[in-house]
């Protein structure tokens, strides 16, 4: 309501507003033109018709999160906002949120990605289903498929929590990483050649073996941003909370699988156990690690 209230353009707008350029196929979001020029009517010209973008965006993300819920049997309504809150609440969204053209583009990708998600790994036409949906997805806002690397780390921790077979979880491991690897493979060929200005310079990947070290680099730096953006007090305030968050869940999932599951399936669970947050962190950043030039 506040971002609403202000009514004030963001960044690209500005220039939007006045030469009135869809532009999006430039940054290698086709779907992006598509959709805004659907809403515009077929107008040769981008308008200005906030804050009917931002109403849209609202109904994304909210269905997102129903999406979520039903993904991971979340009955509870209180329990499905909390799941749901930090889709919408963390400050790059919120900043996505308050651009007064493509916020619902946005959101539709961030959409695609849970989407992507909440199809289970059954059967084949839910693989292609949900490819389809993240391919989607990077056309709407590459950035996004962060989210779906996020949850599909939160998925494999709910398949351990819930018990399944340790065969259960790594096909589900391998379904998610297929249908990653699958989407930004056929996006890399098929939309990005377009692509131009300041998204091509900063969106250079690392194409060398030698060059892996520059990823190792990108991590320091996102670790350092992180504790900056916070401040020195509050990140030693995050970094307890979140060991005193993360060690019993570790340590009460390793002692089950050992009491209760057969030595391979405590073995693969006690691994996942372990890797668990260092995947989730690698998972926030995404595809950055591999850009040459990330901003």
């Amino acid at each position: 309501v506040p971002i609403l209230l202000a009514g004030r353009p963001c960044n690209d707008d500005l220039a939007r507003s006045v030469v009135g350029s869809y532009g999006w196929i430039d940054n290698g979001r086709y779907l992006s033109n598509i959709l805004m020029r659907a809403l515009e009517l077929g107008a040769p010209r981008a308008i200005d018709i906030a804050p009917i973008p931002q109403f849209l965006a609202v109904l994304a993300l909210s269905y997102a999160g129903v999406l979520l819920a039903r993904r991971f049997d979340i009955a509870s309504i209180p329990l499905g906002i909390l799941a749901a809150l930090p889709l919408g609440t963390q400050p790059f969204f919120l900043q996505n949120f308050s651009y007064r053209f493509d916020s619902v583009t946005m959101a539709a990708a961030l959409l695609c990605s849970v989407a992507a998600i909440a199809m289970r790994n059954r059967h084949g036409r839910y693989w292609l289903f949900g490819t389809v949906s993240l391919l989607a997805s990077f056309n709407l806002y590459q950035p996004a498929f962060n989210v779906f690397l996020v949850l599909a780390v939160f998925e494999l921790a709910f398949e351990i929590a819930c018990g399944c077979p340790g065969r259960d979880v790594a096909r589900t491991a391998g379904f998610r990483i297929s249908q990653a690897l699958i989407a930004a493979v056929v996006y890399k060929l098929l939309f990005t050649s377009g692509v131009k200005d300041w998204v091509a310079d900063h969106g250079q990947t690392i194409h060398s073996l030698a060059a892996l070290p520059v990823a190792g680099t990108h991590l320091l730096d996102f670790l350092h941003y992180m504790r900056d953006a916070l401040g020195a007090r509050l990140a030693a305030i995050f970094f307890v909370v979140t060991l005193l968050a993360a060690l019993p869940m570790i340590v009460l999932g390793m002692r089950r699988a050992w009491r209760e599951q057969a030595i391979p399936d405590a073995t693969l669970r006690s691994i996942f156990l372990l890797l668990w947050p260092a995947l989730g962190l690698l998972a926030s950043i995404g595809p950055m690690l591999l850009l040459v030039d990330p901003v």
